[in-house]
């Protein structure tokens, strides 16, 4: 028996990595956003200017096949491109490309033109030519092999595409059994287009193949050519992914993980790899599905399965002696290929070879290297959390072959409250009374078979301190104001020069209580460090004040000597208010506030005047309308204008926004406008939006939705993997008569409790589900940045991986999100280093960076690379270089490296001015990293260890990279913080007059007359109807209204005429009843009145 670990885990690692990118757990990530418009010479095509145009193609339901039609009012020449945000413009009708001349149509008055664009090939079809578009493809127009047989001529039907069976937008040409010359090579175009022809080809630029117009280079390359003459093959033009393949790349399909008999041990699992054959500059991919025959018999032993639900394919011990045979094939798009077959032979391994290998293990393999003790710490001085080798390759020979098997390394401690082993993890509680020795032991095991023994390893964990190990012990004693709460804990928080203690957390320290209003703590910290701090109860809303209610400075201590106290008085705090009078004097600004406070939209709706917006009572149809008098007086706060939707119905009103609101609310320079419902609010853009109706519906899932959706998540995850759906809703946002599903919108929930961590939503589309990653969370709020109407779902993905029983917060998100999948022996490596190559593809796979074309930036990096279009992508956006022309994919990166770029990507989206941070190794960075070492830790996009030490020249681990990207999608979407807006209060004091009316009351409609045009109503007017009281149970009529305060309101009761007003008992004229307002409990005012006799009875 021989070690080989360092060959096996170098195969393990390439395969695995090429497989966690390319067939995730979950599907894609929904790519970024793009606008695709028509520009051209006339003002609604903005005059060549982009961000003018307001012809906007919009995607439809295929994926990547944009359409939309434009009237024109004028007869005229005109001129136009389709033009990619504002970037990359395409020129001439039934094209692609990069340049070439405008598209030049003659219009007559009320012509109707129509655009089909396919995103990928950059095609545009125009409704002159296609009159019903892509399905008019091979009626009015078809596509031909141009140069074949050296046949160039668009006038005639030779070498034409034709449909295939079952698909939409894919053609193929079969040449299986033709023998054709290809004396210059052939392009791809639509026939008989009057010439033009050539304008849309593909072209062999740098040996891939693309689409563009003005001809470019014809297709030569050699992969398509035998002999000189065309490839006997069929050839498959995909429109929507812009792809020219052929029937070879759906045949590429090779075996991993075989002995070198071609044999597999019962109870392991084999891989399948595929790989294009013809160089696309859209790199093909592909889906592979298998089943599993028993050879003797030809019965299925596993039915036709798709081979990414697992990445793997699992040989059970069952099968020892069968020869078996794999049957596999490839779908390319909407094309599936044909079988391709393996024949295997499933052996078994004697079990005492298998105890011998265990044993060997255990006692010659597993040492101190197997376990990962924090920076600083040593066998005898534990202070941290470390980690173990949990997985160890071993090749064992038998009968001349050679078989590369995993054991796993089980780990237990002989006292789990101290050292606490989860996977890979080893958490450290420090006893309080003394140092302790632990002991941790291990032995290797494969399946059920166990070493015989175990090796020990005595470790001696330090006593707790609260901060510095060695460091001075300064106690703080501390007294708060006689008006703080008696049950409210007090918190120190602030700089402590340490990674020991919080940093500025306001409920990271908590103080005890030692007598009715003083409170203590002692903290361990640095000789000599210069550290600020403040006093709070737990929030930031409770932070420490001076005693006018004033904010203070951060309090300073320089910690000097063997040991320090420290006593402080606080004066205020910012939520109980000031303890003195005077300070700094107020000012009072005075605004001419709109006058309405309710308007009555019919129907028993009606819209409240609130700050920043308008609370809308939904009406007996449930539907809530916001017309232009909603909004023609409001009070605009800012860019947003909210509307709080109330309902007495469980179901989610109909939002309601008529076109001239929606251009009132532009003109005060509203961006926004939020529905707010009382759990969900919906910003909807109206800034970069044409000016229309605007229609919000909102739905709320069953649990039977729910479960469907979670059985759609299920659909495409491993026997590893549980997914949880904690919820789903659904909306709509119609524009006119169009349903949304392009402009920019914001969806903020709020939850009961706090978002469970690991929880992030996705978007599901048909039985398609895409984790989003554009979202933020706090508490209980989640907020989802997306592209209109869409159906938001909220699930947690949870993954059991063989080396790791459980796994931090910020990597449970990246699994949830399917940025992380482990590898395909169903570990995730957590401790393992990481290639540049890998860290290429995760970022450009996080921040959906991927170079669509090949551009050769690097010497090293072939463009048939898995990483390659990653690499390039983060090249081209000044993250990450190479050095010397050369990328060195398989170079490891260090933390300093690291640091470099995460920086270049958080500067893509903050900028903050650098605290300096201590770190005790900083004179080991390098000098060039210095300052990106220092960003990284301010941005807080990494940190430095227990011991206060960056590890600048350290490799970095695949976790600490996976919390870095964490970090980094934190820091990217911040700013959606800001859409957790605070309910709305309404403008004025809740006001309600109740009456009590004599018994000889007819049943007649009673009003209240006054001065009520100070609240937007008329004046002294019998019979308004906005002023109608209601009539209660107890026979008494109220009203409810809001009215500033301060307000003077003279007023009567009256039944519609003045005929019919109020009197006295006697039946004398009364004077003006007056009221003045104030604000009472709730913002409320409380009237009641008696109507002693009226002027008619």
């Amino acid at each position: 028996m021989k070690k080989n670990l360092e060959r096996f885990l170098a195969l393990l690692v390439s395969f695995a990595f090429v497989f966690s990118l390319v067939l995730n757990i979950l599907p894609q990530q929904a790519r970024a956003a793009d606008t695709i418009k028509i520009v051209g010479n006339w003002p609604d095509a903005g005059n060549w200017n982009f961000d003018a145009s307001t012809i906007v193609l919009n995607e439809t339901s295929t994926p990547g096949l944009y359409y939309g039609e434009y009237t024109f009012l004028n007869a005229g020449n005109y001129e136009f491109k389709v033009a990619e945000n504002g970037v990359n413009w395409f020129a001439t009708a039934t094209t692609v490309g990069y340049s070439g001349e405008n598209i030049k149509y003659t219009a007559q008055v009320n012509d109707v033109i129509k655009f089909w664009y396919f995103k990928n090939s950059h095609l545009l079809l125009l409704s002159p030519d296609f009159p019903n578009g892509p399905s008019d493809i091979g009626v009015t127009h078809s596509l031909k092999m141009f140069g074949v047989n050296d046949d160039w001529n668009d006038a005639n039907d030779n070498y034409i595409l034709q449909s295939v069976n079952g698909a939409t937008y894919t053609y193929v040409f079969d040449a299986t059994n033709q023998d054709l010359s290809l004396p210059w090579g052939f392009k791809v175009a639509f026939n008989k287009m009057n010439g033009n022809w050539w304008k849309w080809s593909a072209t062999g630029d740098n040996g891939k193949i693309t689409f563009r117009d003005n001809g470019g280079d014809n297709i030569n390359i050699s992969e398509l050519k035998d002999n000189g003459n065309l490839l006997k093959t069929k050839y498959y033009v995909d429109l929507i992914n812009g792809w020219l393949f052929t029937e070879k790349d759906l045949t590429n399909i090779q075996p991993r993980d075989f002995a070198n008999n071609s044999s597999v041990i019962g109870g392991s699992s084999i891989h399948l790899a595929w790989d294009p054959y013809t160089p696309n500059a859209n790199p093909l991919s592909a889906k592979l599905y298998y089943k599993i025959v028993d050879v003797s018999n030809n019965s299925e032993l596993v039915s036709l399965t798709d081979y990414s639900t697992s990445n793997r394919i699992d040989i059970p011990r069952e099968w020892i002696g069968k020869t078996i045979k794999i049957v596999a094939n490839t779908q390319i798009g909407e094309i599936t290929g044909p079988n391709v077959e393996f024949t295997l032979n499933v052996v078994d391994l004697p079990q005492d070879q298998i105890v011998a290998a265990a044993n060997y293990i255990t006692y010659n393999c597993i040492d101190e290297t197997f376990l990962k003790l924090a920076e600083g710490d040593s066998f005898q001085s534990i202070t941290s959390n470390f980690s173990v080798v949990t997985s160890y390759v071993y090749e064992v020979a038998y009968e001349g072959n050679n078989y590369p098997l995993t054991f796993a390394i089980d780990w237990e401690s002989n006292n789990s409250d101290i050292l606490a082993i989860n996977g890979t993890t080893v958490t450290v509680t420090r006893p309080t009374l003394g140092d302790l020795q632990v002991d941790l032991k291990a032995k290797a095991r494969f399946g059920s078979v166990v070493a015989d023994g175990q090796k020990t390893f005595t470790l001696t964990v330090k006593k707790f301190l609260l901060g510095v190990d060695g460091g001075v012990p300064v106690t703080f004693n501390v007294t708060v104001p006689d008006y703080t709460p008696a049950g409210d804990n007090l918190y120190i928080a602030g700089d402590f020069k340490t990674n020991k203690l919080p940093y500025w957390d306001p409920a990271g320290i908590k103080l005890m209580k030692t007598g009715d209003k003083t409170y203590s703590i002692t903290l361990y910290l640095p000789q000599g460090a210069v550290i600020e701090y403040k006093y709070t109860r737990g929030n930031w809303s409770k932070v420490e004040k001076n005693a006018y209610g004033q904010e203070i400075p951060n309090r300073v201590l320089i910690v000097t000597g063997p040991s320090m106290t420290k006593s402080d008085v606080i004066e205020a705090f910012a939520d109980l208010g000031p303890t003195k009078q005077g300070g700094l004097p107020s000012i009072n600004l005075v605004i001419n506030l709109p006058q309405q406070t309710v308007i009555d939209t019919g129907d028993g709706g009606k819209v409240i005047k609130a700050e920043g917006g308008a609370i809308s009572v939904a009406n007996s149809k449930n539907a809530v309308l916001i017309d232009s008098r909603s909004v023609l007086n409001a009070i605009i706060k800012g860019e947003n204008y909210s509307i709080a939707v109330k309902s007495s119905q469980q179901v989610y009103p109909v939002v309601n926004i008529e076109r001239e609101a929606v251009e009132t609310l532009k003109e005060k320079g509203v961006k926004r406008i939020e529905i707010k419902y009382p759990d969900t609010s919906v910003f909807v853009d109206i800034y970069k939006s044409v000016t229309s109706d605007i229609q919000v519906q909102a739905f709320q899932s069953s649990k039977e939705e729910n479960k469907t959706a979670e059985s759609l998540l299920l659909k495409n995850v491993d026997d590893y993997t549980t997914v949880k759906v904690i919820g789903m809703k659904e909306f709509k946002i119609i524009r006119g008569e169009e349903l949304d599903t392009s402009s920019n919108t914001i969806y903020v929930f709020k939850f009961n409790s706090p978002v469970e961590e690991g929880v992030v939503p996705c978007i599901i589309n048909n039985d398609n589900i895409t984790p989003v990653k554009d979202y933020y969370t706090e508490d209980s709020y989640l907020v989802v940045k997306a592209k209109g109407s869409q159906k938001i779902a909220f699930a947690k993905v949870e993954k059991k991986f063989d080396d790791s029983d459980s796994l931090s917060h910020e990597v449970a998100t990246l699994v949830s999100l399917g940025l992380v999948t482990g590898d395909n022996t169903n570990r995730i490596n957590l401790d393992r280093h990481i290639s540049r190559a890998e860290l290429a593809a995760l970022i450009g796979k996080a921040f959906d960076l991927y170079q669509r074309y090949y551009r050769n930036y690097f010497a090293d990096v072939s463009k048939y690379e898995w990483y390659a279009p990653y690499a390039e992508a983060l090249k081209e956006k000044g993250i990450l270089d190479g050095y010397n022309n050369k990328f060195n994919p398989k170079g490891l990166v260090t933390r300093e490296q690291l640091a470099k770029i995460a920086v270049n990507i958080a500067e893509q989206y903050i900028s903050k001015e650098q605290q300096p941070k201590t770190i005790a190794d900083f004179d080991k960075i390098s000098l060039w990293a210095k300052e990106y070492v220092q960003k990284a830790l301010a941005y807080e996009i990494m940190s430095v260890d227990d011991q206060g030490n960056f590890r600048p020249q350290d490799y970095a681990t695949r976790e600490e990279v996976f919390n870095t990207i964490y970090n980094l999608i934190v820091v990217k979407n911040k700013n959606l913080k800001d859409y957790i807006t605070a309910d709305l209060k309404p403008y004025g004091v809740e006001v309600t007059f109740k009456v009590k009316v004599p018994q000889n009351t007819p049943d007649d409609n009673i009003h209240i007359a006054g001065t009520f045009s100070a609240v937007g109503y008329s004046d002294w007017n019998p019979s308004d109807n906005n002023l109608k009281l209601s009539k209660n149970a107890d026979g008494t009529y109220s009203i409810t209204m809001y009215i500033p305060e301060g307000t003077t309101i003279e007023y009567k009761y009256v039944r519609g005429e003045w005929s019919k007003v109020e009197k006295g008992p006697n039946g004398e004229e009364l004077s003006n009843r007056s009221v003045t307002i104030k604000k009472g409990a709730d913002n409320k005012m409380f009237i009641e009145d008696t109507v002693s006799k009226w002027a008619d009875k």
